[in-house]
């Protein structure tokens, strides 16, 4: 099993999607793929990209969304491009399967559940992997990794993130895209499934430190934090970060690290501020009790943890030689290195080596904790590595 690698910035989208179709043709000589995973700008016609990848490789399945940034082993890191791996293996060995649905906010179990079931229907044994991408502000994403851990093999490492779109920060309208070989939508959950023999690995890293004494989460609901020491959070908020609600317009601006157990640290990204009822809107859930304590980081920290999250997954690896891996990377990394974002792409392929690898920008990484279940994280590195039994 191995990746295949295209990548293009060109500013029309039939432009790109020709080039990116260059270099994978060129990549599989002569090889079908099994699966196609696609990243893509905003900025381009993804129904155009989406229906020209399915009329050249038919018997293809695809997942895939929209990005912050894109970044591959063939061309490093683009702002603005279309990124895209196929999945090649020997059919007898390896399967594939895939589908979008959408739905997720009105029903996010029915939803999960209809995908896993669907992609299911292509494999030809149980799914030892699980790709996934989703609308970010369809359902809380700690609960999505439980619906998805529900639904797939103890064994099977889920791996994804969150759908992005930048034009969310700059306050433009947007809709972040999910994607399959039907089209396109929103509010959904794209899947792709493996089976057979095929190995994967897996490694993540974040890079940013928390700092002070913490605070407990005293009123919640969900991923709305209410209070905070018994007062409204938006105090908390303000003596972290003064003039913080005239400021926060996008998701993970300022994360905040938060301990729930007395020993698991996640972070949570800031989506929001709900100045009237003095409470603060999290990308996924807060249980009251939680510790909260503010976070600071350093570039350097950042490109580190990039490093280190591709060689956990690489000295974690069961087999010889990975032919492939994955990179999801929160979009909030990208906005705090700003013009040395290309830095870390370069610090992830200097030690995957030649190794053929695909990553984007997320809203929110879905990831696998050391007990094998998914679980959110968020200004998170995670890499996934595989290969052939």
């Amino acid at each position: 099993m191995r990746l295949c690698v295209g990548h293009s910035d060109a500013v029309d989208s039939d432009d790109a999607i020709d080039e990116v179709i260059d270099g994978l043709t060129s990549s599989l000589a002569g090889s079908s793929p099994l699966g196609a995973l696609v990243y893509a700008s905003p900025i381009y016609d993804h129904e155009l990209i989406i229906a020209t990848l399915a009329e050249r490789w038919p018997d293809c399945v695809i997942a895939g969304c929209t990005a912050d940034g894109e970044f591959t082993s063939v061309a490093g890191f683009a702002g603005d491009s279309v990124a895209v791996g196929l999945i090649v293996a020997d059919p007898s060995l390896v399967s594939c399967g895939a589908a979008l649905i959408p739905g997720l906010a009105e029903a996010p179990e029915a939803v999960v559940r209809l995908a896993i079931r669907e992609a299911g229907e292509g494999l030809s044994g149980a799914a030892t992997a699980c790709f996934v991408f989703c609308d970010p502000f369809a359902v809380d994403l700690v609960s999505l990794c439980a619906l998805l851990s529900a639904e797939t093999p103890d064994d099977c490492i889920v791996v994804g993130g969150a759908a992005a779109d930048h034009r969310i920060r700059l306050g433009q309208p947007s809709s972040p895209l999910q994607f399959g070989a039907s089209g396109v939508a929103s509010d959904a959950v794209s899947v792709l499934l493996v089976s057979g023999e095929s190995l994967f690995s897996t490694g993540a890293a974040c890079g940013w430190q928390p700092v002070g004494m913490p605070s407990v989460v005293t009123k919640a609901q969900g991923n709305v934090v209410l209070e905070i020491d018994d007062k409204p959070a938006t105090v908390a908020l303000k003596r972290w970060y003064p003039g913080i609600v005239d400021t926060v317009s996008a998701p993970g601006d300022r994360p905040i690290a938060v301990c729930d157990d007395g020993k698991a640290l996640s972070m949570r990204p800031l989506f929001g501020v709900d100045e009237e009822a003095g409470a603060l809107i999290f990308g996924g859930s807060v249980p009251e009790g939680s510790e909260f304590r503010i976070c600071e980081v350093l570039k350097s920290g950042l490109l580190t943890a990039a490093s280190a999250s591709a060689r956990e997954a690489l000295d974690s690896y069961p087999g010889v030689a990975p032919q492939g891996a994955l990179v999801v990377n929160c979009a909030a990394r990208k906005w705090t290195l700003g013009t040395e974002t290309a830095s870390e792409a370069a610090q992830i392929a200097g030690v995957l080596g030649g190794i053929p690898h695909l990553g984007f920008y997320s809203f929110g990484e879905l990831i696998p904790n050391r007990d094998g279940a998914s679980y959110f994280q968020s200004h998170t590195c995670a890499t996934v590595v595989f290969g052939s039994v």
